[in-house]
């Protein structure tokens, strides 16, 4: 881990821990050795930044190439490890790169939603994902781990950071899902792996919003 990453995750954890409080059912499935696909639904900006620092592994995420706007953001992203993907598809060295991290023993962030999305784009509802991920983790054979963070979007003032730990943040994990061994990736293959991905992100909200009375208007 690069002294850039693991500084700036101390200080942001630091401020989470007396600001938020914090859920994370499921973590059992991160605390694991080994390279695997943490796709993580998007309904905030900063869910990257609040899923690393709640993580004690280091994660490459893959983040849109329009954040590489400037010398700034590239040099930002690149201290964070980040992968530069193009929405309309991934593009073979981003494929590459992220096989070999995962091979390597490392974890890849993706959100298999492409985007920022709400209400019924959202995969949590119904809405669909790309298979990109899907690629990932049949090449590189590793399982993928769903991730759904609610409470995100509430975050984005000042009053929510306030130290009296009033503002809540769930982020809950799903079972790992395993790519079929020794097959390809092929259409069909990658299918099967989105849809049982999308069932489990169904599945973390559904459970969520039983457990702590969530209500599906509070979520964007």
């Amino acid at each position: 881990m690069n002294l850039f990453y693991r500084s700036g995750r101390l200080l942001c954890r630091i401020i989470t821990l007396q600001t938020l409080r914090v859920y994370s059912p499921g973590r059992r499935s991160i605390d694991r050795e080994g390279g695997f696909v943490l796709a993580v639904t998007h309904l905030s900006h900063i869910e990257p930044a609040l899923v690393s620092v709640l993580n004690h592994r280091e994660i490459d995420w893959v983040a849109r190439k329009e954040f590489y706007c400037n010398r700034f953001t590239t040099w930002l992203l690149g201290g964070l490890g980040c992968l530069s993907v193009d929405r309309q598809g991934f593009a073979i060295s981003t494929i590459r790169t992220g096989i070999s991290l995962l091979r390597a023993g490392r974890v890849v962030g993706i959100f298999p939603e492409g985007g920022l999305v709400t209400r019924t784009q959202a995969v949590i509802r119904g809405g669909p994902i790309k298979r990109g991920f899907c690629s990932l983790a049949i090449h590189a054979g590793v399982p993928i781990i769903p991730c759904v963070v609610l409470g995100a979007d509430k975050l984005l003032c000042v009053k929510a950071w306030l130290p009296l730990r009033l503002s809540r943040l769930w982020v809950a994990y799903g079972e790992p899902i395993h790519p079929p061994a020794g097959l390809k990736s092929t259409r069909e293959t990658r299918r099967q792996l989105a849809d049982a991905t999308t069932a489990s992100f169904q599945q973390i909200y559904a459970t969520l919003r039983e457990r702590y009375d969530i209500s599906d208007s509070d979520v964007p």
